[in-house]
């Protein structure tokens, strides 16, 4: 089965794979801060920065960088 094809299925009974994607990268980002998810994720800091602040999240406390004692 091609990604299409399952994509038209899903579409089909109602579901919008897409809106469900979105929504996990919301969740996400509202426990990690947007760099570490981009990085995890693939994405690129001002997706997951979109995401945060759609959330309504700032992270403005998070310092990046290496944290290991």
């Amino acid at each position: 089965m091609t990604a299409r094809a399952l994509q038209t299925i899903l579409r089909d009974a109602g579901i919008t794979p897409g809106a469900g994607r979105a929504e996990a990268l919301r969740r996400f980002v509202a426990h990690t801060p947007p760099p570490v998810a981009a990085k995890a994720l693939g994405y690129t800091d001002f997706t997951t920065e979109q995401a945060a602040a759609d959330m309504g999240i700032t992270w403005s406390r998070y310092v990046a960088g290496d944290h290991t004692p």
